[in-house]
């Protein structure tokens, strides 16, 4: 998959990302279990509080450099469809 996810919680804590996230973002798999918004500084400019919907582009800079990202945000629901992250 070359689509990065990052999994956060119901208190917005990154719980899991995959390689591509840690390519495309350089968050680190060492910073689990942080705020997203601490270790993903664009997170509330890509929109990513608006919950699901179309992706929306952002320019990321990441090193060495910038890159444009679509970012699209799906809640996380538990078999009883309550929201867990």
């Amino acid at each position: 998959l070359d689509d990065g996810v990052l999994v956060l919680d119901a208190e917005r804590r990154l719980i899991d990302l995959n390689a591509a996230a840690e390519r495309h973002t350089g968050v680190a798999a060492a910073l689990v279990g942080r705020p997203i918004d601490e270790i993903v500084p664009w997170w509330s400019a890509a929109g990513a509080e608006r919950g699901d919907g179309p992706g929306l582009p952002i320019v990321v800079r990441v090193d060495p450099g910038e890159r444009v990202l679509e970012v699209r945000v799906s809640a996380v629901r538990d078999r009883a469809r309550h929201f867990t992250g």
